[in-house]
């Protein structure tokens, strides 16, 4: 109960911080919400093989902040945290000003954004052929309260893309976000 509260007053903080960071317009941006560094890496070093105009941004969480900030030295990178106030602030504007924004995880934050129209929101799946459970197939589901399922199945509603390493993990993916007919790739 008490974990409850503090996840609803961070989302509601997160929410309101995103509201006024929408007040600017959305840039040809392309924004990365990191904790596993390899895939974004991968699908960043792809991109710049390409010619697009679009700047991107990396927002990390402290397990990868370091190690992207030494890879990609000419992009912007974040820490994503509330204990970096500047950093998470400035990562909220990016996300929010993003055209697209790419996730490689569950990230809660999510249940609270209300991105613009326009934007794509596309997860990047980490755990290419990983046996495990998540999202809603997670067995702890059950114990959790109605509001974390609702929680839950607002951050899968979000993604309008979900990029997976298999068919197999794309029904597995789908399974547990049950994406409601959301686009799959492998």
């Amino acid at each position: 109960m008490v974990r409850e509260l503090f996840i609803s007053l961070y989302l509601l903080l997160f929410r309101v911080l995103f509201t006024l960071c929408k007040i600017f317009p959305l840039k040809r941006k392309i924004t990365f919400v990191v904790s596993f560094e390899q895939n974004s890496l991968y699908v960043y070093e792809e991109l710049k093989k390409h010619p697009v105009s679009f700047q991107t941004v990396f927002v990390c969480t402290s397990s990868c902040y370091r190690r992207v900030a030494e890879t990609v030295r000419q992009e912007k990178v974040f820490l994503f945290e509330m204990k970096n106030l500047q950093h998470f602030i400035l990562s909220l504007y990016n996300i929010a000003t993003s055209k697209f924004v790419i996730v490689d995880n569950y990230y809660g934050f999510l249940a609270a954004a209300r991105f613009k129209k326009g934007v794509e929101c596309i997860q990047l799946w980490h755990a290419a052929g990983a046996v495990k459970t998540f999202g809603l197939e997670d067995k702890t589901i059950r114990t959790r309260g109605k509001r974390a399922l609702k929680r839950f199945k607002k951050v899968y509603a979000h993604f309008d893309r979900v990029v997976v390493g298999s068919e197999k993990m794309k029904y597995n993916f789908m399974k547990a976000s049950r994406a409601f007919g959301k686009n799959m790739s492998n």
